[in-house]
């Protein structure tokens, strides 16, 4: 499916499906951009104090309780799709990670935190694979779900500091390699595209559809997610900023 035929075909309501790349799509960029600078502004206004870090457990507290919402309906949900089900893309492990950045020091969750939100799920809100309206409970889980993460991430760089540095990347972009090799073997047995690396695209068009055919598209992936995490590590070495510490 091209941009093309996406923007031309008929549409359903806008209440009933999600349709990227036009005013529905506009509006729920700008509420989450919205929001996400809202948090990020209540972290740096309170930074240092006790109700910034009441903020920040409500916010993980939030996510978890949402994740946790989002498995069960997924696992429970008729007819059940086994690649729908399993809680194993970047952007359902990250969710969890990102409770994990903001409530401890640890370097390699807020490493991943980065690489993860910063670098890959924000795709979600330029190429959303959503076909759902605000009457189904999809389109909430999806849009809430990538809201936690890359606001989030947002939210670490901002208010708790975080500066990636160049042993960084060999960190987050390992992990990455780790990650893409736990679930081949997945997509392979059962045919799903964990990780947007199986032999199959979404229904609608991401970026993944103008790298060519399968397998030699998850070689041009792993090309453009290494120069992609340089660059975001790079942005931040040009000046030499040094890290806060809360």
């Amino acid at each position: 499916m091209t941009l093309l035929s996406l923007a031309t075909e008929p549409a359903l309501p806008w209440y009933e499906a999600f349709r990227p790349f036009g005013v529905q799509h506009a509006i729920v960029f700008v509420v989450c951009a919205a929001l996400m600078t809202l948090a990020a502004w209540m972290g740096v206004r309170n930074r240092g104090t006790r109700l910034e870090r009441d903020w920040r457990l409500l916010w993980c507290g939030g996510i978890i309780a949402w994740q946790a919402s989002s498995i069960a309906y997924y696992a429970t949900r008729l007819p059940f799709s086994l690649d729908a089900a399993l809680p194993l893309q970047i952007c359902d492990l990250v969710a969890w990670i990102a409770a994990l950045a903001l409530l401890s020091p640890w370097r390699w969750a807020r490493t991943l935190l980065y690489f993860w939100g910063i670098g890959l799920s924000t795709q979600a809100f330029f190429t959303p694979i959503l076909r759902d309206g605000p009457t189904r409970v999809e389109f909430w889980f999806f849009w809430i779900n990538h809201l936690q993460i890359v606001g989030s991430a947002v939210y670490d760089i901002a208010v708790r500091g975080y500066r990636p540095r160049w042993r960084d990347w060999v960190i987050g972009f390992g992990l990455t390699l780790l990650y893409a090799a736990a679930v081949t073997p997945l997509n392979l047995a059962f045919d799903l595209n964990l990780g947007f690396i199986g032999d199959s695209t979404p229904e609608n068009p991401t970026l993944a559809d103008a790298l060519g055919p399968w397998p030699l598209r998850v070689l041009w992936i792993t090309l453009i997610t290494a120069g992609g995490y340089a660059v975001l590590v790079g942005v931040w070495r040009i000046g030499r900023e040094p890290d806060r510490t809360e």
